[in-house]
């Protein structure tokens, strides 16, 4: 049996060097992070000698380089602050309503976000798959979606006038796989998931990428015996959709809801409060009960507290994040996902559904952690954790020598972070010939959470910091002094250890 270890160069040499003393590595293949050299079977000392990080690595990320066309203002149709920001960062690209193109650096954004999602879905055993975004009307038409969905579905005809539609949720598909597959209910729970493009056609797109046509979503469908461990599933979700919220810095609430056109017993909403929300989120500061206003009277019949009353009801503006739907079993039963339980009964499915907007979270925490300088990204999804500036362009041409050694020195300390895996692909360098507060005024811009600066004293061993701070004057809190090792230990801490948020 073949097993892959991935290890670090210094590493694999005390491996190597010890397996002569009988590990027993003969059927292990080995591969090194920083110079890709594989080694199958049993090691021996001349390859331990041979294996050193000498390989080729991957250009530098220059800031002067890296495709970020940004704009001095943002442009006069924005209708928030967040599409102003990712537009004038050079985030995305604006190519008619609702559609926006992901530029580097938020490609980069989304694709940690993506990440920290597929992570909280792997913790409670979610499987991931990929359906189809275009979704022929029959299977539509079971449900009973095609008529009832309205003019926000995307409907199209083939060459062959058959009729289908662009998925903004994928029950139907994920009900019909799973209605093929099951027998026995030694096999649930199902938790099936996938994050992909979706398709809507809202008649008024704004907020950029808060609500567009396309956008970029995280939608689970879960499978179980009953209800009782439907709401089980429920709560493993909740729970996991509010360590994924806290990691990623958000302040949110967790709200009752209406299930809407998905349909279902009961929903709850993840909430971001903001001043350009869709939502009305009602609260009671008396029994803590929090909806969304269009369940409000519902949830405020069933309160058995005498003290509420529509003097402790307050009303704010909310972005809606996630989405958790107890469906029951609407679409099993349409689709027939049946299985025989422990005593050879019949049983059909008992379902739920979880959507969590993947592009729209990027947009939400734009808007909600921005000041006047830009946004201040979280470390575990900013597109990059760490800029290098050094301090060339502040020299004049009479001192080249000295710009040239800021330059090799910069360098140096870009190679030393990259070659930690902690920062590996995670450090931009800005070696351009703008001007110091230039330079540091862009780099608050795009949101890296910490800035190296590289200047004439420049001490490798004791490197000057800045921290990006929400509202600091510049959007940079004051500089210390940490050593390599210390800058990657505090990274590693805001990045696996994310704080709680007070909700």
């Amino acid at each position: 049996r073949v097993k892959k270890i991935s290890l670090t160069a210094s590493t694999m040499q005390g491996w190597l060097t010890r397996s002569q003393g009988g590990l027993g590595l003969e059927a292990a293949r080995l591969q090194c992070r920083e110079c890709a050299v594989r080694l199958v079977g049993r090691p021996v000392s001349g390859q331990a000698k041979r294996h050193t990080s000498s390989a080729p690595r991957r250009p530098r990320t220059l800031t002067q380089s890296l495709f970020s066309p940004t704009l001095r203002t943002a442009p006069r149709e924005v209708t928030s602050a967040s599409q102003g920001y990712l537009l004038r960062a050079g985030f995305v690209r604006h190519y008619g309503p609702g559609l926006y193109g992901l530029l580097p650096f938020g490609h980069r954004v989304i694709s940690k976000l993506t990440a920290e999602v597929h992570e909280a879905m792997a913790d409670i055993g979610g499987q991931a798959c990929t359906m189809p975004s275009l979704v022929p009307s029959d299977l539509w038409l079971k449900s009973g979606r095609w008529d009832t969905m309205g003019s926000e579905l995307f409907r199209l005809q083939d060459r062959h006038e058959q009729d289908y539609c662009l998925g903004p949720t994928h029950e139907e598909t994920f009900t019909e796989a799973a209605s093929s597959g099951l027998k026995s209910w030694k096999q649930l729970p199902w938790r099936l998931y996938q994050i992909g493009p979706k398709y809507r056609d809202e008649a008024r797109p704004r907020y950029g990428l808060i609500r567009g046509r396309e956008f970029l979503m995280k939608d689970m469908y879960t499978f179980d015996v009953d209800e009782a461990a439907a709401e089980r599933t429920f709560q493993d979700v909740a729970n996991a959709y509010r360590e994924l919220f806290q990691r990623l810095e958000l302040p949110f609430s967790q709200v009752d809801a209406d299930t809407g056109t998905i349909g279902g017993s009961f929903s709850q909403e993840f909430q971001v409060l903001a001043d350009v929300g869709d939502d009305e989120i009602v609260s009671c500061e008396i029994c803590k009960k929090e909806a969304n206003q269009e369940l409000w009277a519902a949830v405020k019949s069933k309160c058995t507290v005498p003290e509420c009353s529509e003097a402790s009801h307050h009303s704010r503006r909310g972005l809606e994040i996630g989405h958790a739907f107890l469906l029951g079993r609407k679409y099993s039963d349409a689709f027939g996902v049946q299985f025989m339980d422990a005593s050879e009964t019949e049983q059909t499915a008992v379902m739920g559904c979880y959507g969590i907007g993947v592009s729209r979270l990027m947009s939400v925490m734009a808007e909600v952690k921005q000041d006047e300088h830009g946004v201040c990204w979280p470390a575990v999804i900013a597109p990059f954790r760490v800029a290098i500036i050094v301090l060339n362009g502040n020299i004049g041409k009479r001192h080249r020598n000295a710009a040239d050694a800021m330059v090799a020195a910069g360098e140096a300390l870009y190679d030393q972070l990259e070659a930690t895996s902690l920062l590996r692909g995670d450090v931009i360098l800005d070696t351009s010939d703008r001007s110091a507060g230039t330079k540091l005024a862009e780099a608050a811009l795009i949101g890296y959470p910490y800035c190296v600066i590289v200047g004439k004293r420049h001490d490798p061993d004791n490197l000057e910091v800045k921290e990006r701070v929400l509202n600091a004057a510049g959007g940079h809190g004051d500089a210390k002094h940490l050593t390599p090792d210390e800058l990657t230990q505090q990274i590693e801490q805001s990045v696996r250890f994310a704080p709680p948020v007070n909700n």
